[in-house]
């Protein structure tokens, strides 16, 4: 029978404002990863540019699904504006913390 308790989790003692990225390839072009998020970049930072990416890819699908008569691409615009707005939910509570740390 399956465990029943929940795993403890270790505390994060990063703070938002310290946060930053860590090093992950990503793209799978054949043996090796084509692209890479670099370490070290501020995660407010990261986190903007992952918005402005998302809200380009939001534009775009708004696009195609006005032109086709599928469902399909109007699911991917709501997958991209719900990831989006986590996106900018986090950074916001990121730059809230940081304002908060410099005051």
């Amino acid at each position: 029978m399956p465990s029943t308790t929940t795993p403890k989790q270790t505390p994060n003692t990063t703070t938002a404002a310290q946060a930053v990225t860590v090093a992950m390839q990503f793209n799978d072009c054949g043996a090796k990863q084509l692209f890479a998020v670099v370490e070290g970049v501020p995660s407010a930072d990261a986190l903007y540019e992952a918005s402005s990416l998302l809200a380009i890819a939001r534009d775009i699908s708004v696009g195609v699904a006005q032109n086709l008569d599928s469902s399909a691409p109007w699911a991917m615009v709501h997958m991209i504006e719900m990831a989006k707005a986590i996106v900018d939910s986090i950074a916001a509570s990121i730059e809230r913390s940081t304002a908060e740390v410099a005051a």
